[in-house]
């Protein structure tokens, strides 16, 4: 009897339906996309580098009748640069005109490379700079009023300079510059006996980075 009463039991049992707790799955997590930035976001990048830069001299500061033109090239280390560059210049006094081809290098000390307004990398070409100049300009002078050459001359310039170099959204530079030193002229027909005389000049250059 006892056993019969423990079956009916256990027949029933199983008849009976799961319970809705027990028949549902367990829950889990719905995926989560991933995390994209707003349509017109700006995102921080960092500048690009850029080591060489193409300049030209403006006359206003420096007196020229002409063009001058300049290459800078940013030296391994990080602290130094190579300027390289040339010039032609025109002139005329009274009776006389003139007309100068001139080359140059300039060794630059980057005192320490990072500018106002600027967001250059750590390093670059731009700040304070001290260098220093080796200019060669040959001169040819004529006298107008007689139509006759008045001869060949050859100048040698070393100077020391001091600047500043501002960069105008990582890729315009404007460079102001001072600088002190001595010229040796000599005439190439012989006919004058060379000199040596102080000089100052005031610069100032419009260029590209890139």
């Amino acid at each position: 009897m006892r056993r019969a009463i423990i079956g009916a039991a256990l027949a029933v049992a199983a008849l009976l339906p799961a319970s809705p707790a027990a028949a549902q799955p367990a829950a889990t997590a719905p995926p989560q996309p991933a995390a994209t930035a707003p349509p017109g976001a700006v995102t921080a990048t960092a500048a690009p580098r850029r080591d060489r830069a193409l300049s030209i001299g403006l006359p206003a500061l420096q007196g020229l009748g002409g063009l001058a033109g300049y290459y800078e090239q940013l030296l391994p280390g990080r602290r130094w640069s190579l300027v390289t560059g040339g010039a032609v210049r025109a002139g005329a006094r009274g009776d006389f005109s003139s007309i100068t081809l001139a080359a140059g290098a300039e060794a630059r000390y980057w005192l320490r490379g990072s500018a106002i307004w600027c967001d250059a990398p750590p390093r670059s070409m731009v700040g304070w700079f001290a260098g220093g100049r080796v200019d060669l300009a040959w001169t040819h002078t004529r006298d107008d009023t007689d139509d006759r050459s008045l001869g060949n001359n050859l100048g040698v310039a070393v100077t020391g300079t001091f600047g500043y170099r501002f960069l105008i959204r990582n890729r315009v530079e404007l460079t102001p510059m001072v600088g002190l030193g001595v010229t040796r002229e000599t005439d190439l027909g012989g006919r004058l006996p060379g000199f040596t005389r102080g000089t100052a000049r005031m610069g100032l250059t419009l260029g590209w980075f890139f």
